[in-house]
């Protein structure tokens, strides 16, 4: 019995480490991979490549979106550039 408990437990806190509801919806985690000097210049690259700006209206990119991933969330500049944002960071 108390094994299947201690096993029990551990797949919860597995599953609650998968799902990281506390990321909420990643404003925080994207700020925060978006501070790194590697992502900076990466996508200072890519938004000078692909913005909505002087008639450059086929590649355009509006800007960022932040998606569930397992164990934190996905930043995303369109199809361009995607970070990963751990729940740890």
């Amino acid at each position: 019995m108390k094994k299947k408990m201690i096993i029990g437990v551990m797949v919860a806190i597995t599953a609650l480490l998968f799902w990281a509801p506390w990321t909420g919806d990643g404003d925080v985690l994207s700020r925060k991979i978006l501070e790194k000097e590697s992502v900076q210049k990466e996508l200072s690259t890519l938004t000078a490549k692909h913005s909505c700006s002087e008639g450059n209206l086929t590649n355009c990119c509006d800007g960022l979106s932040t998606r569930w991933a397992p164990f934190g969330k996905t930043i995303k500049y369109c199809e361009y550039g995607s970070w990963y944002a751990p729940f740890w960071e």
